[in-house]
């Protein structure tokens, strides 16, 4: 089995786990609404064969501008404090 075969494969269990029907699409990725707040992205990535989870989990604080984007930049560091995740600002999310 090939990896993306693999990643599909994963993605297939995850949405039989879900009790749905869950299968990367054309483009590689499939989405996933947990609930009108929270909306979940897989994708697989073929230059580096890694299956990759994205979702916006919050708005940046728009009082602390700076000092919230040097947090999300410490805590990338090696991924030391996001526990592996990686995090970033698009816009004010």
């Amino acid at each position: 089995m090939n990896t993306r075969a693999e990643a599909d494969a994963l993605v297939r269990s995850l949405g039989a786990l879900l009790g749905i029907a869950l299968e990367l699409d054309t483009q590689d990725a499939c989405g996933l609404r947990i609930d009108d707040d929270f909306e979940l992205t897989l994708r697989f990535e073929t230059q580096t064969c890694a299956l990759l989870a994205h979702a916006v989990v919050g708005e940046r604080p728009l009082h602390d501008g700076e000092a919230s984007l040097r947090r999300l930049l410490e805590a990338n560091h090696l991924w030391d404090g996001s526990a592996g995740a990686t995090w970033s600002v698009s816009g004010e999310s």
